[in-house]
Order: structure tokens, then sequence, then C-alpha cells
């Protein structure tokens, strides 16, 4: 997933990032993946496996 998440880490704004930041995030749960990461990486997988 790294250069899947080139350049959506979490000390990106809230409409790029894939990760919260430990402070003043938007999501529940600090250094974990957001909504945003989540289809992000949902979507790679899937194409590395070959799904529609």
């Amino acid at each position: 997933m790294a250069a899947a998440s080139d350049a959506h880490d979490a000390c990106r704004p809230a409409g790029e990032r894939w990760i919260e930041p430990v402070l003043f995030g938007t999501g529940f749960v600090p250094v974990h993946p957001n909504a945003a990461g989540e289809a992000g990486m949902a979507a790679r997988t899937a194409e590395v496996l070959n799904l529609p």
C-alpha cells in the first residue's frame, strides 16, 4: 500500500489524507485509516486481484 497511499499521509488536509493524525483529526481513532483510506486500499486490492 506504500505506493498507493503516497501523498495521503496524516499531515495532509482532511480531504486528501487516508490516515487520521494524532491531534485534530476528524476520525475517532487516531493514526488509523479513515473512510477514504479504507476505500483507497480496497480499490488497490481489487486492482491487484483483478476483481471488478
